[in-house]
């Protein structure tokens, strides 16, 4: 009797057994990496879009300022509060990361032709980025929501800008 080549042999079984079993492993290590990077994505874009909605308010206390501010609403009896903004300005580092939910972010006010608002010639902007300056920093989500509104002062239309990223 001739011996022929066996397909199933031990070796190429228990090479297979093997195989599968670290391919298994990696599967259940990819899919938890996974899980936990988009669970965190979500919790960040979340936060993102409810600080968002807070600036949407008038705020709490609200007339506040920047030694009392709760909750940073921008606005006043429906329209974009300008004085609101700058007053944000004036309020500490350390308390606006802690009002806006934000370790860095930029919130601006633009006109419609593009360009940042001014009010009492200050730009009406906030911005708490990396140490180095840059407004974006490469290699970074970054969630934006943006507004369209009426300014108080003027009742000119003007767009609300707010990004943060991580």
């Amino acid at each position: 009797m001739r011996a022929k080549g066996q397909v199933f042999t031990p070796d190429f079984v228990a090479s297979v057994a093997i195989f599968s079993f670290f391919l298994l492993i990696f599967a259940v290590i990819w899919n938890t990496s996974m899980e936990m990077f988009l669970d965190d994505q979500n919790e960040v874009e979340v936060q993102h879009d409810y600080t968002f909605s807070l600036l949407k308010t008038d705020g709490a206390p609200q007339n506040w300022n920047s030694t009392n501010v709760t909750v940073p609403g921008l606005y006043q009896e429906g329209y974009l509060s300008a004085e609101k903004v700058l007053e944000l300005r004036d309020v500490s580092l350390e308390r606006q990361r802690q009002v806006m939910k934000a370790q860095e972010f930029y919130l601006g006010v633009y006109t419609l032709n593009g360009s940042l608002a001014n009010h009492e010639g200050r730009p009406l902007e906030v911005f708490i980025g990396s140490e180095d300056g840059d407004r974006y920093p490469d290699n970074s989500t970054v969630y934006v929501s943006k507004q369209i509104s009426v300014l108080e002062e003027n009742r000119e239309r003007a767009e609300l800008r707010y990004y943060t990223w991580q």
